[in-house]
Parts: C-alpha cells; structure tokens; sequence
C-alpha cells in the first residue's frame, strides 16, 4: 500500500486503519506471523506521512522499519562512481541540508550522526534540488522524524562497561513522609565519590505525570581528539528516576533536601528543567548552593542532547549500566513541531523490548525523564569549563573556548560558501 503520495494524509490514515483492522481482524495474533505481511511502502515524505503514523502506532517487536537508499538496493546502477562519494549534511533545527566540503569540519553544535556519505554520480542531482535527491535517492525527508541514535545505543552501553549500578533504577517517595530522604536510598553509590569533589547535578522535575530524573556527574581529565582539540571526560556518579505512591505528587521538598544533604559533602552545581525547576533553583541560592540555572533540554535545536551525544559516540562518557536511560536513549527521535522546528523527543509509547532492556519501569509510556536530567548535568559541567570555573581541575578554557568557537565559526563559513559555491555552479552551467 503505497500512501505517502496521497493529498490529504487524513484519508490515507482512515485507509491504512480500516485496511490493518480487517488484516487483523480475520486473523488472531498467532496466525499473522505465518500467512504473511501487512505492508506501507513508499517514499519519505515527513513525520506527518500515513506511513510515519503507522509506525507510531504499531508494536514495534512486530514492525519492521526498513528505509534502504536507491543505491544500497540497485547497487548496480552506480557503478560508475567506482566507489568514490560526496558528504551531505542531511539538516537539523539549525543548519539546513548542504553538501559539505572534500575537507569538512562539523561545530560542535552539529550531529556526526547527520553526516551521509553518497554516491559521487548523484553529486549533479544533489546540486539541482538536495532535499529531492535526499528523499528520492537515500530514503530521507529532512522535514522527517528520525531515530537520534540511528536505532543503535551500542556506544552508550560501551560506557557502561565493566561498571556495576548499586542504585535503583527508579525511586517511590511518600510525599508525606519527611524521613522517607533520597540521600539515604542513594547512599551505597556516594561511596565512590570523595568528599568536597566537584558534582553537577542535573534535574527533570515533575509532579504528577512523568517521572523525575536525577544525575550527577563529575570532570574526569581531558581526551584529546586531534591536534588542536580537548574535549572533558565525564564521569556519571549516578543516574535515577523519582516517582510518587498512587494519588500523590512528586515532592519537591525531598529533591530539595537531597540537594541541601549533597552540598555538605561536595561542592554542587545545580541546573534543571521543566516547570518547576524556578522554585528549586531559587531555593538553591537562597541556600548558598551555587547553580547554573535552567538548562532547557526541548529547544530546537537541542545543544544538551547534542553535547551529550557527542559525548557518548566518542565514548568520552563513564556510567554505572542503567536500563531505563539505555530504553529512553534508544527512543530518542528528531520530530518536527507544528512551527516546522526540529526539537529531539520521545515517542508515545516506550519501547520494551524484554531481550535488549530487561522490561521497562514505565510501563509502556515513551518518557526521557533521566535522558533529561543527564543531559542536563553533563552540559553543566561544559558551561562551567567555558566559563573558567572548573574550580581547579584544569586551566586554559578560555583559549579552549576560542578554538571551539572557531571550529563552529569555520564549519559555519565553510557550509555558506559550498551553498554560494552551488548556486553560482547551478546558475552557471545554465
């Protein structure tokens, strides 16, 4: 059933419902697998397509979501490129598709994950019309929602090699029971930390819905990734989710009195998210608890997410294993907003897939309450090192600063003269 080309999108959706529905209908669950394939093939077309609906709304054990390239299935029509490709960025909320220089460096606000390698015969279509030759050639619509790990989270669990969780992945607080303290439940991970170290600690308050999400992390040296660049080492000390009991809402006096209890063994850095994150960070400087404010973790596009992504593809990143940020990670999308921004998101619904997550604490409901506040910390503790206080761990930041700076700078200059070099190359030939 190709539906993607349909005009109105509504009518292909009523279609693909009433034709699934009578697939499914005449056949009970243990039948399906055996007579065969309810498929919706066509091209790229946005996460607004039937075809994108679809995949939202079915069990993901049971869907298969293929989206090979034109030149991975008729490999033989591209002979001729002798193996040889071009690099396109394929866009994001920020930076638009564009076809990037033979020497190319991506900022530091740029996903790696964007870069596709292309045959070089598709070069003159690319020139032409680049989101075309994206959505008719490589299987891509740029106005699409796309996996942000590419449906692999193997780098996140390379972090967690070796290493041992001695927390809960999730915590029940009574909220009406004051002596019922997160500074006790998380005691055996404090262990490892030692006193008046540096932690920044991430949150992604919520009261009565999600979850929230608490990390702490800390500096742990420099990676040096070429000649001209350091990027920290961060260690996560711990990474946990905050429920309520039935009826109640998560208290944020207990988060509080985690924080107050934290800040007399360490020196903590504070930064939240969400609507409740004012109260919290006012109550920290009230206390002389220093933070680093409201660090939004929904803009588009999402610098945190994509710092900690770098983080975790360069394995720069050391972390106690966490099934439930592995499941949240895993879920990640770029979706499109009604405004036609590109912000990172979960889905409706949790992936729970018994042979790689172990089941799920949310129950089936797409959630990135720890994703968040991991986030969260670990850009943090990057604002902290821009700025210069890193409270003596390192020196130097702001040449590093500088360099970073012009790397983004130069990335940026390099991809508006590859745009001017195309349209004057376009226009030439013509």
């Amino acid at each position: 059933m190709e539906v993607n080309f349909w005009d109105n999108q509504e009518n292909a959706r009523s279609k693909v419902e009433t034709s699934y529905g009578r697939f499914t209908s005449r056949l009970g669950s243990d039948q399906l697998e055996m007579v065969g394939n309810f498929i919706i093939d066509s091209s790229a077309k946005g996460n607004n397509s039937a075809a994108e609906w679809f995949l939202e709304q079915t069990d993901p054990e049971k869907t298969w979501n293929c989206k090979p390239t034109h030149y991975q299935v008729r490999g033989s029509l591209y002979q001729e490129s002798k193996g040889k490709t071009f690099s396109v960025y394929t866009g994001d909320g920020k930076y638009p598709p564009q076809i990037l220089a033979e020497d190319y460096k991506l900022g530091l606000d740029q996903d790696p994950d964007k870069v596709l390698k292309v045959p070089i015969q598709l070069l003159p279509e690319a020139k032409m019309n680049l989101e075309k030759m994206l959505q008719d050639k490589c299987g891509i619509s740029t106005a699409s929602s796309d996996s942000f790990f590419g449906g692999s989270v193997d780098h996140l669990i390379n972090c967690s090699r070796g290493k041992r969780n001695v927390l809960e992945e999730v915590y029940i607080v009574d909220f009406f029971d004051k002596t019922d303290r997160l500074i006790d439940k998380i005691a055996p991970a404090l262990k490892d930390i030692p006193r008046q170290s540096t932690i920044w600690l991430g949150l992604d308050l919520a009261t009565s819905s999600d979850y929230t999400g608490i990390s702490a992390v800390g500096f742990n040296g420099w990676e040096k990734i070429n000649d001209d660049t350091k990027l920290p080492k961060i260690k996560v000390y711990f990474s946990f989710a905050v429920s309520r009991k039935e009826g109640q809402q998560t208290s944020l006096f207990h988060i509080f009195d985690l924080i107050k209890a934290l800040s007399r063994m360490y020196n903590v850095i504070v930064s939240a998210d969400q609507a409740f994150s004012p109260q919290i960070l006012q109550d920290c400087e009230r206390d002389g608890i220093k933070t680093n404010g409201r660090i939004s973790t929904d803009n588009s596009p999402c610098l945190p997410a994509l710092y900690l992504k770098n983080m975790i593809q360069q394995e720069l990143l050391e972390l106690p294993p966490n099934r439930r940020l592995f499941r949240e990670a895993y879920d990640l999308k770029y979706v499109t907003t009604k405004t036609g921004k590109v912000k990172i998101d979960h889905p409706r619904k949790a992936t729970i897939d018994s042979k790689v997550f172990d089941g799920d604490a949310s129950k089936g409901i797409g959630s990135k309450d720890v994703w968040d506040s991991l986030a969260s910390a670990c850009y943090s503790l990057k604002m902290s090192i821009d700025v210069g206080e890193e409270l003596g761990y390192s020196s130097g930041y702001e040449k590093q600063l500088d360099l970073v700076s012009k790397m983004t700078n130069n990335a940026r200059e390099e991809s508006n003269k590859q745009i001017q070099n195309m349209v004057e190359g376009i226009f030439g030939e013509w």
